[in-house]
C-alpha cells in the first residue's frame, strides 16, 4: 500500500470519526438533557417511604429515572423531527439542532427509535 493510499485511508477514517463524533454531539443536544432534573421526582416517593437507603428500591429508582429520561429525551426529538419545518422560522427554535441541519434527519429518526 503506497503511503498516499494510507494517508487517505487514514484522513477518510478521521471524517467518519469527527463526523459521527458531531452528530452525536447534536443528538445530545436535542435529547435536551436540562430538562431531565424533572425527572428526579420520582426519587421522592424513595425519600419519603424512608426507602431511601433500601438498595433494590434506589436501583428501581435509578433505572426508572433513566428511563423517563429517555423517554422524554426522545419525545423532544420526535416532536423536533414533526415541527422542524415551523421551526426554522421561528427566531429562538430554528438554532434547535434538527431544524438548523445541525442533525441529520435520519439520525434523529433512528436516535429517537433506539
Amino acid at each position: 500500500m503506497s503511503r498516499f493510499r494510507s494517508a487517505t485511508i487514514q484522513a477518510i477514517r478521521t471524517n467518519l470519526i469527527m463526523n459521527f463524533l458531531k452528530q452525536l454531539k447534536y443528538f445530545i443536544i436535542a435529547l435536551r438533557p436540562y430538562q431531565w432534573s424533572k425527572n428526579f421526582i420520582v426519587f421522592a416517593a424513595l425519600i419519603f417511604s424512608g426507602n431511601l437507603f433500601n438498595p433494590k428500591a434506589l436501583l428501581l429508582s435509578i433505572v426508572a429515572f433513566v428511563a423517563f429520561c429517555l423517554a422524554s429525551g426522545a419525545t423532544y426529538v420526535v416532536n423536533d423531527i414533526f415541527d422542524r419545518k415551523e421551526d426554522q422560522l421561528h427566531p429562538y427554535k430554528k438554532n434547535r439542532p434538527i431544524a438548523s441541519g445541525n442533525l441529520a434527519l435520519l439520525n434523529a429518526i433512528w436516535g429517537a427509535i433506539l
